[in-house]
């Protein structure tokens, strides 16, 4: 079920909460994903505490709290292993303002005009403190042939993406955009429309999600037909068809002078420079999330990491 299964067995806290090592309890659960199963032991106020869901199943009166284990249905071991790590990096002390993250040059995370590709002087994230928080490091490894798997990132992003929204992980869901968008817009590199990509958000997540509104809108604003052969133009027709009806909807709006406006501009430079126009603000409201961006780098770089790599199963 789409975002909803899991809230049978919790309630969405107040506000988010995290581990502290220091005093917490070292009881382990088990979690069992992937196929062929993989078992996974976790410190249970570690998971507890990431997601509503577990609190739910490990500290009330269900089975998984007497069995002490779980069963994660289509849910693979490379997806729960990213999902640790950010629950993970939570519980790291929050970034001075004053560190220096490294940075990219300014001019390298600029967004692309429509008429210009060179780029313009606005910020990636157009964020409050002016301090993005991408690092260098990070993105030293985006050669031709990386970019070229590309895809298996976004791919990636999306099935964290939807392990967050069916266990009702709302930071997670945020911070996926946030991350995404910041690779996206750093690099300048922006995923072309991939079929089975684009299948899956629209069948695995409600209608209006987040993650469907960026593939929307990256295909709106940046995808060149120009560069694609008829070959490849072809394959177009494969694209699912509720995301080729609102992909029409959108340029047909953005370009009729009767409905640019704030929410929907007419140009990439206007609409894709602020992550939080992606984000859903249930854990945190606008301030606080830009609060996040500005100081806590590390959750973001972390994601990033964990959706490159390629070393456990799919």
């Amino acid at each position: 079920m789409k975002g909803q299964a899991s809230e049978q067995i919790f309630e969405r806290p107040a506000k988010m909460s995290y581990t502290n090592f220091l005093s917490m309890s070292f009881d382990m659960v088990n979690i069992r994903v992937g196929d062929p199963a993989v078992d996974i032991p976790v410190y249970k106020d570690l998971i507890c505490s990431a997601a509503p869901y577990f609190n739910g199943a490990f500290n009330k009166r269900f089975k998984e709290a007497n069995e002490r284990s779980i069963t994660l249905d289509e849910v693979s071991e490379r997806t729960f292993r990213a999902f640790l790590h950010w629950a993970y990096i939570q519980s790291q002390p929050t970034s001075s303002t004053n560190i220096d993250f490294s940075l990219v040059d300014h001019a390298h995370l600029s967004l692309p005009d429509d008429n210009n590709d060179t780029g313009t002087s606005r910020l990636a994230f157009d964020e409050y403190r002016a301090r993005p928080w991408v690092n260098k490091e990070v993105f030293s490894h985006l050669n031709d042939s990386w970019l070229a798997n590309f895809g298996d990132v976004v791919r990636q992003f999306l099935y964290l993406y939807i392990f967050a929204d069916k266990y009702c992980v709302d930071q997670l869901r945020d911070d996926a955009i946030t991350a995404l968008c910041g690779v996206s817009v750093a690099s300048n590199w922006w995923l072309d429309p991939v079929v089975d990509i684009i299948y899956k958000a629209y069948e695995k997540l409600p209608r209006s999600n987040a993650f469907d509104r960026f593939l929307l809108e990256s295909f709106a604003y940046i995808w060149s037909p120009q560069e694609w052969t008829e070959s490849q133009l072809d394959t177009l027709k494969d694209l699912h068809p509720q995301f080729l009806a609102d992909w029409g909807l959108l340029q047909t709006m953005r370009l009729d002078k009767k409905y640019p406006n704030e929410t929907l501009p007419k140009k990439s430079r206007e609409s894709l420079i602020n992550s939080c126009k992606f984000h859903e603000h249930k854990a945190l409201d606008e301030s606080q999330c830009r609060e996040r961006l500005a100081k806590n780098a590390h959750i973001f770089l972390g994601l990033l990491e964990a959706c490159k790599r390629k070393d456990r199963s799919q």
